[in-house]
């Protein structure tokens, strides 16, 4: 229910009755609102300020969130998954994700941080779309679990993520090359037919 806003647009949306009640907020506003709901949870987290990389080489000035969930801590960033900001499409890329993660796309943290290396409730680990396999049967077969699950779901796309690019490769290859993910959409009623049929 909320739009990202630029922070030049007016001061309300880094806050988080900008991002709660008006529906629309920056960076801050997203981590502002998310602290406030995990402060009334309980939830043991802190906002953190640095920059992020702005897709085009350059980094931005950003806020996001770290929180401990079940004695692990984990990074969350709101404004980066909100699904108004990529086409309506839902997205949980920075949703409980490591430091090793974070510093792919982050830098010039503004506090210290803790190291966070667990996945136990990365939401890909949760959902069983976490790989460290990208090819044979059984992938396929846990692919067919996650395309499935999010039909099922009523998502109309599939979010898998790999444990390194390697992987990733591999199942770039299996899925797209060798044509795999055709014939598990087929078998769950996405496709009709895999004849002229393309996934983006």
């Amino acid at each position: 229910n909320c739009t990202y806003s630029d922070p030049e647009v007016g001061h309300q949306v880094n806050t988080a009755y900008g991002c709660l009640v008006l529906g629309k907020a920056s960076c801050e506003g997203y981590s502002r609102a998310f602290q406030m709901i995990m402060n009334k949870l309980n939830i043991d987290n802190r906002l953190v300020t640095g920059e992020s990389d702005g897709g085009d080489g350059t980094y931005i000035g950003h806020m996001w969130n770290y929180v401990v969930i079940e004695n692990g801590g984990y990074f969350i960033d709101l404004t980066w998954d909100d699904p108004k900001g990529s086409g309506e499409v839902l997205r949980h890329t920075y949703f409980n994700f490591t430091t090793a993660e974070l510093f792919k796309s982050y830098r010039n943290v503004g506090q210290d941080i803790p190291l966070c290396t667990n996945l136990t409730c990365n939401y890909f680990v949760k959902e069983g779309a976490y790989f460290n396999i990208g090819s044979g049967e059984t992938f396929k077969s846990l692919v067919g679990a996650c395309v499935r699950d999010a039909k099922n779901s009523g998502y109309e796309c599939v979010e898998l993520k790999f444990s390194d690019s390697t992987v990733a490769e591999q199942a770039k290859n299996t899925l797209f090359t060798e044509g795999a993910i055709y014939g598990i959409y087929e078998s769950h009623g996405i496709i009709e037919n895999v004849t002229g049929a393309q996934v983006y």
